[in-house]
């Protein structure tokens, strides 16, 4: 076990996304859409402690990069 993993510390949150293609597929709001994305994107900031793993089909990969900033 690591220090961060000891019992009573600060763990990482961990979320998993597969089928990341519903989110195109099943939300049609683009604004619902956005501030989802952008939620998840806050992940990037090195303090956050939350982990972000997608999974989606190729075929979504262009769908996917409308979300650059």
């Amino acid at each position: 076990m690591t220090p961060k993993d000891t019992p009573g510390s600060p763990a990482d949150t961990r979320l998993v996304f597969d089928q990341f293609e519903e989110l195109y597929t099943l939300c049609q709001g683009l604004a619902e859409r956005t501030v989802f994305v952008d939620q998840l994107l806050e992940a990037r900031n090195p303090t956050s402690r939350l982990r972000v793993v997608i999974a989606t089909r190729a075929d979504f990969y262009g769908r996917c990069l409308e979300h650059l900033d």
